[in-house]
């Protein structure tokens, strides 16, 4: 097989092919960004977390804000939460929910893309 110069020289520097395999990321880092990627990939979820940028907010005003019944609503803020993209916090008889830095991270990223 033959090989483009500006390939094989790249490959050379790095190891061969299994240098280059090495410079991936572990199987958990992808799992992880992959379930992340999962998480952000609904409409509803970015929705929330649009609103939760701009102030914490508590589930009846997530619910009418993204048009979701409360057991979806509930449904979706659990993944946000367990990628640790939100936070809920008691307050009171409510649990207002802000984004984590995580949160804002992923916003900001989202917002470069095309």
């Amino acid at each position: 097989m033959e090989i483009p110069e500006v390939v094989r020289k790249g490959l050379e520097r790095r190891g061969g092919i299994e240098g280059l395999i090495g410079t991936l990321p572990d199987e958990e880092s992808i799992n992880n960004l992959v379930g992340a990627l999962q998480t952000l990939s609904d409409p509803i979820r970015l929705r929330i977390l649009g609103l939760l940028e701009t102030q914490p907010l508590c589930p009846c005003i997530l619910t009418r804000a993204v048009g979701a019944s409360d057991s979806k609503l509930s449904y979706h803020l659990s993944a946000l939460q367990q990628s640790g993209l939100v936070k809920g916090r008691q307050s009171g008889r409510w649990i207002v929910y802000r984004l984590t830095k995580k949160g804002r991270d992923s916003i900001q990223t989202i917002r470069q893309l095309p």
